[in-house]
């Protein structure tokens, strides 16, 4: 009886540890996205906006739970942009990062999204990070024209991560066994309930080198500073930084805080006054260009709910992303 429920309780924790369930929660619908202004214009009949478009949370490809840590989606990020792209007032973008950075496709989309409507529109784009901007938040803002940290940023992280959860000793604790039938050796590759093999951590070393080479020509294009991946990397080791630290190594252009971000993107942009708009699929009370903004995208009523004790170390793949301590 006893050894039933540990075996039941393990698999619960493969469960929660592997995924979310999907809930249908009644009465919620996605919301379209309205303009909100954060900030008013100094003179009378301005028709100049200046957009902002928040990048906080993990970076990821899934829609974001209706419980758990903030995230923020290539969907979202595409359906702001395409707002952008229906209204000439639009003069500058911000983008506004608070992000350690995500999944490396998410966050390689992202960056596509933002360096296309940049390319297309003509619109300078102004990256301005909050409290961090890590790995992933770094990797996107390199599709803007110039970036900007708060004093306090921390920054960096530069490089890829991937983690991959070893569970037999806890399946073996329980008696629990898994029988694996496969048609080449790599077919299971990554498998949690046995060791890895040298052949294999060389599989994924040799593709994590690929991304972060990629990484590497990313900032190589969206920075002077740098000529060669080669002049980047002695820089580019996994380390954070702190803005004064980014600053002299040439990885953003500028320390400022926000407001004074929002006045260079005039500058940028060729004008002396905008109202400073955002997107939202929420109310905001009283709204200031400090507010969250949250354009994320509802689809229907199936939202995803994220049970608690889901972490990021528990997920495989392949990461554009800070994770303390490890």
């Amino acid at each position: 009886m006893i050894r039933r429920a540990l075996v039941a309780l393990l698999l619960l924790t493969l469960t929660v540890l592997t995924g979310c369930m999907s809930v249908d929660v009644l009465g919620l619908m996605g919301h379209e996205l309205q303009e909100v202004t954060l900030r008013e214009p100094e003179g009378f009949f301005v028709s100049d906006r200046v957009a902002v478009l928040d990048v906080t949370g993990i970076i990821s490809a899934q829609a974001p739970p209706l419980f758990g840590s903030a995230t923020c989606t290539p969907d979202e990020v595409r359906a702001v942009l395409e707002k952008l792209d229906q209204d000439p007032r639009i003069k500058a973008l911000v983008l506004r990062i608070n992000s350690p950075g995500g999944g490396v496709t998410a966050t390689d989309m992202m960056h596509h999204e933002i360096r296309r409507f940049k390319e297309e529109s003509g619109v300078p784009v102004i990256a301005v990070f909050m409290d961090v901007a890590c790995s992933g938040g770094y990797y996107l803002a390199n599709a803007a024209d110039a970036i900007y940290a708060h004093p306090t940023t921390i920054t960096g992280s530069i490089g890829v991560i991937a983690t991959f959860p070893k569970w037999q000793g806890l399946a073996g604790k329980v008696g629990y066994e898994q029988v694996v039938v496969k048609s080449g050796e790599m077919k299971d590759i990554g498998n949690p309930m046995r060791e890895m093999s040298e052949a294999e951590r060389t599989v994924f070393q040799e593709m994590i080198d690929d991304m972060y080479r990629r990484f590497l020509a990313t900032v190589v294009e969206g920075r002077g500073r740098y000529a060669t991946p080669e002049m980047l990397r002695p820089v580019a080791d996994g380390r954070i930084y702190t803005a004064r630290q980014a600053l002299e190594l040439g990885l953003i252009d500028g320390i400022c805080h926000l407001d004074q971000a929002l006045d260079r993107a005039l500058e940028a942009a060729g004008i002396h006054d905008a109202r400073i708009v955002a997107y939202t699929t929420t109310d905001l009370d009283d709204p200031t260009v400090y507010s969250k903004v949250d354009a994320r995208i509802v689809p229907g009523k199936l939202l995803r709910v994220e049970l608690p004790g889901i972490g990021r170390r528990a997920m495989p793949g392949f990461h554009y992303l800070w994770l303390p301590g490890e």
